[in-house]
């Protein structure tokens, strides 16, 4: 690769090669089926059609407001999702439930610990401020490092063990 910005501009052709050469070797390919390092990607041809689309839209779909199409497409599909796993009708949005799909399991990760976090200070309370850090989170030395990332973020006290592996008989 070049030290400095090329000029005059590149043909497109020239960048390809350059990727091709320098890039494409170097990159962890998660659409790989042979690729198990992290989690599993989007590796169906519909979900890869669906990052197409949602690419070339560059929706920026956080709430209704922002894009009230996505959001109606995502109830849709959660809804969908709701039949396929055969879930409770108190899963539904129709029934006050819903759900929402995230794009990273640290994403999703964050929404549980919150959700598990308020439900249990409603239940045991925090009249005096210092209940928050009496709550505590276990995991093994195994856990992926988002989860006491996350935690540490929520301001939950993290609690790790060693796995012990139990002798067959």
């Amino acid at each position: 690769m070049p030290d400095s910005l090329p000029t005059p501009p590149q043909p497109i052709e020239s960048i390809l090669q350059e990727v091709q050469k320098h890039i494409i070797l170097g990159i962890t390919h998660w659409q790989s089926p042979n690729f198990f390092g992290y989690f599993p990607s989007s590796l169906s041809t519909a979900s890869f059609f669906g990052e197409m689309l949602l690419t070339g839209f560059d929706i920026v779909g956080f709430n209704w407001l922002a894009s009230p199409a996505a959001t109606e497409l995502e109830i849709v599909v959660m809804e969908w999702f709701l039949k396929l796993l055969q879930l409770p009708k108190s899963f539904s949005f129709s029934s006050n439930g819903g759900g929402v799909m995230h794009r990273t399991t640290c994403e999703s990760f964050v929404c549980t610990l919150v959700a598990v976090r308020e439900k249990k200070l409603s239940q045991i309370g925090n009249d005096k401020g210092d209940t928050l850090g009496k709550l505590v989170v276990y995991c093994s030395d195994q856990t992926h490092c988002f989860l006491q990332r996350r935690a540490k973020l929520l301001g939950l006290v993290r609690r790790m063990s060693a796995l012990s592996r139990q002798q067959s008989p």
